[in-house]
């Protein structure tokens, strides 16, 4: 079963709100409590960007630009959502999947 782009957009935003503490540091030193809420919110805003572009997408057209904008704020952020979400995401684009 093909999912729909809302649907794939949506898991995708589900995944990285559940895992939103998980995220990629750089260098040796540990985020303070402050810092790393700051990031966790963040990520947290983005998953209410993605959960925004798939309730857009049954309204208007969206394109996996749009998608790609915020999975690329995602990872500047540290975080990596699984490659077979983001597969799903791009299957449903390329299908035409509404």
């Amino acid at each position: 079963m093909i999912e729909s782009v809302k649907q794939s957009i949506e898991a995708v935003a589900g995944y990285v709100r559940t895992h939103s503490n998980v995220f990629v540091r750089s260098g040796s030193k540990m985020l303070s409590t402050e810092e790393e809420s700051a990031r966790r919110s963040h990520i947290e805003h983005l998953a209410d960007r993605l959960d925004g572009l798939a309730a857009k997408s049954i309204v208007e057209s969206v394109t996996y630009r749009d998608f790609e904008s915020i999975l690329a704020a995602l990872r500047q952020a540290g975080f990596f959502a699984p490659s077979y979400l983001i597969s799903s995401v791009a299957h449903a684009f390329h299908s035409g999947a509404g």
